[in-house]
């Protein structure tokens, strides 16, 4: 299934502390779709868990919604416009 990635940009994000999915799951996968031309940016933050917030107010981001992913999300989303 990789290869049919080829020419997409992925991110793949852990945190190290991650119970839910094994750190080393999301390295391979990072691994092996670069052995396979996919574009990767991997990111694994140090003691964060599975769901992480990195402010002090809630709900305004964290794992999902943070300035390296709206950069993504709107680089991504302007180019399919």
């Amino acid at each position: 299934l990789a290869p049919n990635l080829r020419g997409l940009d992925v991110i793949v994000r852990t945190g190290s502390e991650d119970s839910s999915v094994p750190p080393w799951q999301s390295r391979r996968m990072a691994r092996v779709l670069q052995e396979h031309g996919v574009n990767v940016t991997f990111n694994e933050f140090q003691g964060k868990g599975h769901w992480w917030w990195d402010t002090k107010v809630d709900s305004d981001g964290g794992a999902m919604n943070d300035p390296q992913l709206r950069t993504f999300y709107l680089t991504k989303l302007a180019g399919a416009l």
